[in-house]
């Protein structure tokens, strides 16, 4: 895998084995992506899991923290780039597939097709090479106020060193985020265990909780790779939000990433209002990364009608 141009963080195997080790309910296949000539000219990781009659796959998989993975071509002409996506979907004899490639040169070209299988989602991309003082003047004067609010509130910066001093207090946030939409939280302790064993001791990970009076009131989790640093998970309690623990921890790891000489700082999703309008405000670039679909033969498209209407029960259930 890390031979291949065009490798991400959600590739590597470390990240396929905490998924396979925090979700035990999926399962994790790599395939090879064959010439006419039957020679690997790439990879692509898909994650299974089964609903009842229906068998999902993806890579990623929707709900598994994971925005971007897809193959891993050694020639990313726009041929082949077009057609493994479809071929996939109909090869894998799943009902429903999902695909979807990091934004990059690729996004313009994949999202051209004009095909309903594919649509454009957002992200927000910082250049944290322009050093902290050019990203703090970046920030929105709304965002650079609210992070002052934060210290003029006395919320301090944590960063714990070991697991137990963090996964009870931001499992909790965790839990009560979703809770307030009436949904399950969509991943157990052991995701942030496994997480944790696996990337905290080799320096590629990254866990800011916000404290006010000696209490959690939010928390970030960030991994690094390479030269990039992502925004995986942040959590916070409702009741504290006037504090702007969150926009403090943000602040927090820009600064820190661009001391470290890291280059871009992907803020992973903005296709939600409220939070593209949160995360518009650090002053990165919106970026857009294609997204791909398919429902395959009739029981597929019956149960991508029925979760499309029903979506809302369904997500409370935790199906």
């Amino acid at each position: 895998i890390n031979g291949y141009p065009g490798v991400n963080f959600f590739h590597t195997c470390e990240w396929l084995k905490i998924l396979e080790e925090g979700f035990p309910n999926i399962k994790i296949k790599l395939y090879s992506v064959l010439d006419e000539q039957n020679r690997t000219i790439g990879l692509l990781p898909v994650e299974y899991a089964q609903r009842g009659p229906f068998k999902l796959g993806g890579s990623p998989l929707p709900g598994l923290f994971t925005p971007y993975q897809g193959p891993l071509l050694l020639e990313s002409s726009d041929t082949v780039l077009k057609e493994v996506p479809g071929l996939a979907a109909e090869t894998l004899k799943t009902h429903y597939f999902a695909l979807s490639f990091p934004p990059d040169r690729r996004s313009e070209t994949l999202l051209s097709e004009g095909s309903s299988n594919w649509e454009p989602k957002k992200t927000f991309l910082l250049d944290v090479t322009l050093g902290a003082e050019q990203l703090w003047k970046n920030l929105k004067a709304e965002t650079r106020n609210q992070v002052r609010q934060a210290e003029r509130h006395g919320v301090e910066i944590y960063e714990p060193k070991a697991l137990d001093d963090w996964l009870t207090d931001y499992y909790a946030m965790h839990e009560t985020v979703y809770l307030r939409q009436r949904m399950k939280a969509p991943a157990k302790p052991v995701f942030y265990r496994a997480l944790w064993r696996s990337l905290h001791s080799e320096g590629q990970l990254k866990v800011i909780l916000a404290k006010h009076k000696g209490k959690t009131i939010a928390g970030g989790i960030f991994p690094v790779y390479k030269d990039t640093i992502y925004f995986l998970d942040g959590a916070s309690f409702r009741e504290q939000q006037k504090l702007r623990g969150n926009n403090l921890i943000q602040w927090h790891i820009i600064s820190w990433a661009a001391s470290e000489g890291l280059r871009v700082y992907d803020m992973v999703g903005a296709n939600i209002p409220s939070i593209a309008h949160f995360k518009r405000g650090f002053g990165g670039r919106e970026a857009e990364y294609p997204y791909f679909q398919m429902s395959c033969g009739f029981l597929g498209k019956v149960g991508y009608r029925l979760y499309q209407r029903y979506r809302p029960w369904i997500k409370r259930l935790g199906i």
